[in-house]
């Protein structure tokens, strides 16, 4: 299973444990704390955060951007970054990290940490070659009714783009607006036959939900601001998870509870190829 504890839980708990036990240094108190979350020692916990996601299509609007930040929250990733060039300056990458800091630099460093990165529409894949080489996953989000004839050949443009680099995919199907499963279905069984020559390419249908809409999802402040155009691209920092929504209130748990158990088949799904157990 992938861990869902954080470096920052683990930091945490053991400068805590720290003020509690003074014989111990901060190493020690690191172990001991790993181990109280169920792992053989910090080493064991670290193995187990090294992952990276990349949510990509060369489509807009399919909700790359939430989906990512979806997962940054519930996987608990050390880092969320969201790499956009439309908003940079002199042909440099804008990088924005979440939850806290806000960076702009000509290149993203390569990590090891637990990452969850949003490549928009328009990253230009040979300037993150260092990033695409550590992607142990990734994602390509798409609405039901764009896996049908028309929209399809984006879909397997943005496959063509990414699958030189040898890692699994997984293509997310959002169900339709006016939700005909059925329909959605059957388009998404279409494009796995004219996919099939295609390995390591893995299909998930997650059904539209009113979960997704602007007022569940974003602070009110920030859709007051979002209006401004110059804004439209920041992050809203106080914005929600699928799980977050969903643990809200009984409310929620009763409207989401569908949505709920099948998102979380699909974070299921990303935990078994990683850990190739798939």
């Amino acid at each position: 299973m992938i861990s869902t504890v954080s470096k920052k839980t683990i930091s945490e708990n053991a400068r805590k444990l720290q003020e509690e036990d003074k014989k111990l240094n901060y190493t020690q108190a690191l172990h001991k704390v790993s181990q109280q979350f169920g792992f053989k020692n910090y080493d064991h916990f670290k193995a187990s955060k090294k992952f990276n996601i990349a949510v990509y299509s060369q489509k807009g609007g399919v909700g790359k951007t939430p989906i990512s930040r979806n997962l940054a929250i519930d996987l608990n990733s050390d880092k969320y970054i969201r790499v956009d060039y439309r908003v940079s300056m002199y042909d440099k990458n804008f990088i924005q990290v979440f939850p806290k800091v806000k960076e702009y630099d000509k290149g993203i460093p390569k990590t090891n940490l637990s990452v969850v990165y949003d490549l928009c529409t328009y990253t230009k894949f040979d300037k993150i070659t260092n990033i695409l080489e550590d992607i142990d996953l990734y994602i390509i989000p798409t609405r039901a009714h764009e896996c049908g004839k028309g929209w399809n050949k984006i879909i397997i443009n943005s496959i063509h783009k990414i699958y030189e680099y040898n890692k699994p995919i997984i293509l997310l199907s959002f169900g339709s607006y006016n939700y005909n499963k059925k329909e959605d279905i059957t388009l998404l069984d279409n494009l796995k036959f004219k996919l099939r020559a295609y390995t390591n390419i893995y299909y998930f249908y997650l059904p539209y939900s009113t979960i997704y809409n602007d007022d569940n999802v974003y602070s009110k402040d920030f859709l007051e601001k979002i209006i401004n155009f110059k804004n439209r691209y920041d992050l809203d920092f106080q914005a929600k998870s699928l799980s977050q929504i969903y643990h809200l209130t009984k409310s929620n748990k009763y409207r989401f509870q569908k949505i709920y158990n099948e998102y979380i088949m699909f974070l299921s799904l990303i935990e078994r190829i990683i850990k190739k157990d798939i």
